[in-house]
């Protein structure tokens, strides 16, 4: 049976005008998740399909809803509870009856809207979610889901939801092989597991477009200001290369208002260092295409396992290099040495002797810049997302994809 990625890159986009799909979106803040899931959303759109959004209705300021509005899809409220947790219903057992109230509630909501739509397939990202409709898709056999799974497998409680929603699933595709290995180790007896990278606007630069001679020396983090994310090794790496007197600068960008308080602290510490005038934060930033297009390099210090990083694709697309923490699956997103390196160990040490080797040889950083944009296009294009999506949702026949790595060799054979 022929690889899926190796039929789709020899043929064109399935056409999905038969497919009317409803997107569902829990997630009121726009993170990697949710942006991720949209694209999906659009690349469903240029297909063919007719797709409808579900989003929360329990959100005053959802940046989510905005862009989904934005992006001209039609939407939906409905009335999701809270995560499961044992520790909360044991202090607060009204949340369970909550909880179970909304199961309900949003199960009828998304009943309504199948029957209006006349509704093909449900597409999901997170087991939270299913738990919500579950009951409505075990009456709706006939309804394809499709789980597009962007983490790796919850715990206790949520385990069990996160079982009950593959064993539902007509279609599983993961976002990287890390995730779908997570998979396997997780439920042994779902297989056959699709795996799609993300996907990167090809927006953002050319090939001849590289960034050979920017001067300062520009370090650049995206993402959230949260400590599992690795905020606080890349200012303490900065801090550090600029008492060493080396000739470069670091912006930051990012925050929400969930991220206040480390927010703060950061802030402070910049402060305190001494060297506010070359290390910046630059808050919550809708399009940071400009951030991107002034850098040299990017970081991606994740100290949890992260499974994915839109920012890694982002960058390729303006030909920025990324220096990543051996975590999840941010190795698969780098050609060592081509478009970017893998730190040895997740340390600010690690960090900064990457850092030290990349400004003692600025050049290696700016003659990747054709290689990055060259890679956004060919491993991780919207071309090349869309037809896999396409037959996803077509119902083709597929087989399980090769390993990351070993396309990245391939890319560069």
């Amino acid at each position: 049976m022929q690889n899926l990625e190796h039929r789709a890159g020899a043929t064109d986009v399935l056409p999905l005008n038969e497919c009317r799909v409803i997107g569902i979106l829990n997630g009121p803040e726009l993170f990697g998740h949710e942006r991720a899931n949209i694209t999906v959303f659009e690349s469903l759109r240029s297909c063919g399909a007719e797709v409808t959004v579900g989003v929360t209705q329990f959100a005053n300021e959802s940046s989510t809803i905005r862009a989904v509005e934005r992006l001209g899809f039609e939407t939906f409220r409905m009335p999701f509870g809270s995560q499961w947790s044992k520790r909360i219903f044991l202090q607060q057992p009204a949340w369970l009856l909550k909880n179970a109230a909304r199961v309900f509630r949003c199960s009828r909501v998304l009943g309504q809207q199948i029957s209006r739509l006349r509704a093909t397939h449900i597409h999901i990202g997170n087991p939270l979610v299913y738990s919500y409709i579950a009951p409505l898709l075990f009456s709706r056999p006939e309804i394809q889901l499709v789980y597009r799974m962007g983490d790796e497998p919850p715990v206790g409680l949520n385990r069990l939801i996160w079982r009950a929603c593959l064993t539902r699933a007509d279609r599983v595709v993961a976002n990287s092989e890390f995730v779908r290995q997570s998979i396997r180790s997780a439920c042994r007896t779902r297989t056959d597991i699709q795996l799609i990278y993300n996907t990167v606007s090809e927006a953002g630069g050319s090939p001849a477009n590289t960034k050979e001679g920017k001067i300062p020396f520009r370090v650049l983090y995206v993402g959230q200001i949260s400590r599992h994310k690795g905020i606080l090794e890349f200012v303490n790496a900065a801090i550090t290369l600029c008492k060493r007197n080396y000739d470069c600068c670091f912006d930051i960008v990012g925050g929400s208002r969930y991220t206040l308080k480390m927010e703060r602290l950061i802030s402070e510490q910049i402060f305190n260092s001494g060297f506010s005038s070359r290390i910046r934060m630059h808050g919550h930033v809708d399009d940071p295409g400009g951030y991107y297009r002034d850098a040299t390099l990017l970081v991606v210090p994740s100290l949890f396992e992260e499974p994915a990083a839109n920012v890694v694709l982002e960058a390729k697309a303006y030909g920025v290099p990324a220096i990543v923490f051996p975590s999840g699956g941010l190795p698969e997103l780098i050609v060592e040495g081509v478009t970017g390196w893998v730190c040895k160990y997740k340390s600010e040490v690690a960090l900064v002797e990457q850092l030290e080797r990349c400004l003692a040889d600025p050049d290696s950083c700016h003659k990747m810049s054709g290689n990055c944009v060259e890679e956004a296009i060919e491993r991780f294009g919207s071309d090349r997302f869309a037809r896999l999506w396409s037959m996803i949702y077509h119902n083709a026949e597929f087989a399980l994809t090769s390993s990351g790595q070993g396309r990245q060799a391939a890319w560069r054979s």
